[in-house]
Parts: C-alpha cells; sequence; structure tokens
C-alpha cells in the first residue's frame, strides 16, 4: 500500500524513490533490488521511504495509479472541449491506446516483472473517474457494473498487454482493425462464444 500525501516534499520524495527504481532496472532484476539500493541510488531515506510505500511494488504501483488518472483525467477534458462534436466508433479505446503508446514505460516493467495484476488493479480503481463523468447516476456498488467493468477493461488490456508483448510494432489504427474484427467474428459466430 501507498501513503501520498498532497506537499510537495513527499511528491518530491515519491519521484526520487521512482526515479532511483527505474535505474536500479537497468542494472539487476526487479526481485534483487532492495530498499538499501534504493535509499542508495535516489538519496532518500528508509524512513521516508517506509512512510510512504510498505514494499518496492506499491511504489510502481503508484505510478501505474498515476498514469491511469492522467488517461482518464486528459480523455475527459478532451471530451469537454468537443462536447458539441459526434465520437467516432472506438473513440476512447483509440485514445487510450494513443495515450499508453506515448506513455507505456511503467506497463512495460510490470509485464516485464510480470505483476500485469498491478494494471488491471489501477484501471479498475481508476475508472471510476471516467464512469462519474460519462454515467453519474450509474451505480458502481453492483454486480452489474463489474461485469460492465470487466468486460470493457479485459478487452482494453487484452489488446493493449499483447501489443507491448509483440514489441509494440502495430499502429493504433491496425490494433482498432484487429479488434473490430475479432467482435465481428464473435458476433456472427454463436461458435465463439
Amino acid at each position: 500500500m501507498y501513503r501520498i500525501k498532497e506537499d510537495k516534499r513527499c511528491k518530491a520524495s515519491c519521484t526520487l524513490i521512482y526515479k532511483g527504481l527505474l535505474s536500479l532496472l537497468h542494472e539487476k532484476p526487479f526481485e534483487k533490488i532492495t530498499i538499501t539500493d534504493i535509499q542508495l541510488k535516489s538519496s532518500v531515506g528508509r524512513a521516508t521511504f517506509y512512510r510512504h510505500f510498505d514494499c518496492l511494488i506499491d511504489v510502481l504501483m503508484m505510478n501505474c495509479d498515476i498514469e491511469f488518472e492522467k488517461l482518464f483525467n486528459s480523455y475527459i477534458e478532451l471530451l469537454k472541449q468537443k462536447s458539441d462534436l459526434p465520437l467516432e466508433r472506438f473513440h476512447f479505446l483509440k485514445y487510450f491506446l494513443e495515450y499508453w503508446s506515448a506513455n507505456s514505460g511503467i506497463l512495460e516493467i510490470l509485464i516485464q516483472i510480470n505483476h500485469r495484476y498491478i494494471i488491471h488493479q489501477s484501471l479498475k480503481r481508476k475508472s471510476i473517474i471516467l464512469t462519474n463523468y460519462l454515467f453519474p447516476d450509474m451505480d458502481t456498488n453492483t454486480s452489474h457494473y463489474n461485469y460492465f467493468m470487466a468486460v470493457r477493461s479485459g478487452v482494453a488490456l487484452g489488446i493493449l498487454i499483447t501489443w507491448i508483448e509483440e514489441g509494440k510494432v502495430k499502429s493504433t489504427d491496425e490494433l482498432l482493425e484487429i479488434l473490430e474484427d475479432s467482435f465481428n467474428v464473435l458476433l456472427n459466430n454463436d461458435f465463439f462464444i
């Protein structure tokens, strides 16, 4: 678990810790990195580390949450600017993929160290930002909402993780075409459902 306060000193310390961790990941595997390594690399004391984080994975979890929060908030800003325009098909998914195309570092680390579940948890935690904006009356404490999010996040994360694992060679438009073809096969063929 991470505990971040809204003050500059706290954020500066967390940034130093994250940058230290990123630097260390170029030197050794994640599982071999210690708090002492972070302390030496980031110049942040052990007590400061434990004031904000319980363990190293929390540093990555926090930064994954930060990126998802940025993604959803920037998409909402875009919607506010284009409130009078009709949205094209797969508008959010295209934005989602383009965002991660430019900001995939944290996801690549989590995939590399086999902690994909953090990506899923961050998406689930932070998607409430967009849900509350688009569907302010939706009850997010229901089983229906959980299934709604499972379908949406499963598709988004599945294509995103596969794209990263394959070296990010396909363009956003190619990914959307693959997705549309996949939906067409599923919707037009009972065998696959």
